[in-house]
């Protein structure tokens, strides 16, 4: 089963030099996507760099293989590094132990 992703609403920004991105994630038979997957469908399907993407939101609904989800999209790093609160900085950094695993 293939991952779907269907950008519901793309809102232009001007003024905080990003776009806002309302997208619905069908998964049927498959868990909720991880941030660091739907980012990379994202890229993608927007053809824009992964480093410039901001994930806020993913929520699964009950009882269906969907979720909604809300991210925003920068025209540089730097933007979004001077907007974007840290913690959702920090989400897309690898742990420790997953840069271990992946080491060996």
């Amino acid at each position: 089963m293939a991952l779907e992703l269907e950008i519901v609403e793309n809102v232009e920004n001007k003024l905080l030099q990003r776009r806002e991105i309302k997208f619905r994630l069908r998964h049927e038979g498959m868990s909720t996507p991880s941030r660091r997957e739907t980012k990379a469908k994202l890229a993608e399907i927007l053809n824009v760099n992964q480093d410039l993407i901001i994930i806020q939101k993913i929520t699964s609904l009950h009882g269906k293989a969907e979720s909604l989800g809300i991210a925003r999209v920068y025209e540089s790093r730097e933007q979004l590094e001077s907007l974007e609160p840290k913690y959702l900085l920090n989400r897309d950094k690898p742990t420790e132990k997953a840069a271990e695993e992946a080491k060996t």
